[in-house]
């Protein structure tokens, strides 16, 4: 136990927590709920002590959380916003130093946020400009870790979207499907309820006309289902739409004096430049395939 991890340790304890305080506050609305069907008393003031009662259980869930979070922390956590802006984790390592570039043979510093690995060798030295040439760009006149600015949500989906603007088309094609399919799908209930009915009242001229139209309604429902999901699902432009974002960014940055250049080969610098690429997009790809795939 004590040649754990803290991480795994911490983790483990807050899951149990987590676990218990879960089994708990169900079985204590499983009995308000029990209690709410056997009382008698309808007054307007004890349904709204019941719902605030309710809306306590939550508050006591939040309430928890935040203790269990504050009382699970691990002892390993450290914060240096010269190398790194998020807290990083001393933890048995065997990966590749994002700064130096050097194999971490025992132990080393991990963000859990990012996947981002210093060794002992650079946490130690302090390596800020080395740190700062992994995330920042800058001028003739320097660099400085206050340059940062905070890009918004909608400033970031604006500028992706931009991204999206050679294939635009197919896109309102694939939110079109998907726009009438969700219609079809969400009238199909009614017509169904509409042919028992018919057969309820033995209505069977009609009967037989409404399942030619149900069946109809079907596989125009199924053939747009299709085509969204193959418009999203086709490799060769996603893969052109990747290959432009990748270019672009590129562009900008080799038109720049970059502290990002200094020590780097043309190989860890592509390498480095895909894994930017691929977590800029992470998001904003998930937006976008949840939209269509479950809208």
């Amino acid at each position: 136990y004590n040649n754990q991890d803290p991480q795994d340790i911490a983790e483990f304890w807050q899951g149990t927590l987590w676990l218990l305080l879960f089994t708990s506050m169900t079985c204590f609305q499983a009995w308000i709920g029990f209690k709410i069907t056997i009382f008698s008393d309808d007054s307007t003031s004890m349904i709204v002590l019941f719902a605030i009662v309710v809306a306590l259980c939550h508050l006591e869930i939040y309430a928890c959380r935040l203790y269990i979070e504050d009382s699970t922390e691990s002892d390993n956590k450290y914060f240096n916003p010269r190398i790194h802006t998020h807290a990083l984790y001393l933890r048995t390592l065997r990966a590749t130093c994002d700064l130096c570039w050097e194999k971490i043979s025992k132990k080393g510093y991990r963000c859990s946020k990012c996947d981002f690995d210093v060794c002992k060798k650079c946490w130690k030295s302090g390596n800020q400009a080395r740190a700062v040439a992994e995330n920042q760009l800058r001028s003739d006149s320097g660099v400085s870790m206050s340059q940062d600015a905070e890009v918004g949500v909608m400033e970031y989906l604006t500028r992706l979207f931009e991204f999206y603007l050679p294939h635009r088309w197919w896109l309102l094609f694939g939110m079109i499907c998907m726009s009438l399919n969700t219609y079809l799908e969400l009238t199909m209930p009614s017509k169904k309820g509409k042919l028992l009915d018919l057969v309820l009242e033995m209505r069977w001229d009609a009967f037989v006309a409404s399942i030619e139209k149900f069946v109809l309604f079907t596989i125009v429902s199924e053939a747009l289902a299709s085509i969204h999901k193959m418009i999203m699902n086709q490799s060769k432009e996603q893969k052109e739409y990747d290959s432009n974002c990748c270019c672009f960014l590129c562009s900008r940055i080799m038109a720049q004096d970059t502290v990002f250049f200094d020590g780097s080969s043309v190989g860890s610098l592509s390498e480095r430049l895909e894994w930017g690429l691929r977590d800029m997009l992470a998001p904003f790809q998930t937006i976008v395939g949840s939209f269509i795939h479950d809208g």
